[in-house]
């Protein structure tokens, strides 16, 4: 995030996280990780689940009325977010469908 101020939020504000921008861009997208840890049965946090959850980033999910994978729907999000920033635009759609179930087989079954 470029010329930005990572510590300095707009919801988040804690003084000892030095990414509370960070913290607020990642909201909308919480519900993806949310709903697939909620179906998984593990007790320790493995390279498997961590594979499982970097493969969450090639999910498709419906975003401002179009499919697309995680990954690209967050790069395009936080483009907007940052011209919104900016001023440089007046408006921003912030719409995020998730699939009813995030499966593992979604995430090539690494879990």
């Amino acid at each position: 995030m470029n010329g930005y101020l990572t510590c300095i939020g707009i919801h988040h504000e804690n003084n000892e996280n030095e990414f509370n921008l960070g913290s607020d861009l990642m909201e909308p997208f919480r519900p993806i990780v949310d709903q697939w840890v909620s179906q998984q049965r593990f007790d320790e946090f493995t390279p498997d689940i961590k594979i499982g959850l970097v493969s969450l980033l090639d999910l498709e999910i419906g975003f401002n009325g179009h499919q697309t994978i995680v990954s690209h729907a967050i790069t395009t999000y936080v483009a907007d977010c940052l011209h919104y920033l900016s001023s440089e635009t007046e408006e921003l759609k912030i719409e995020v469908k998730l699939p009813d179930e995030v499966s593992s087989h979604a995430i090539n079954s690494h879990v």
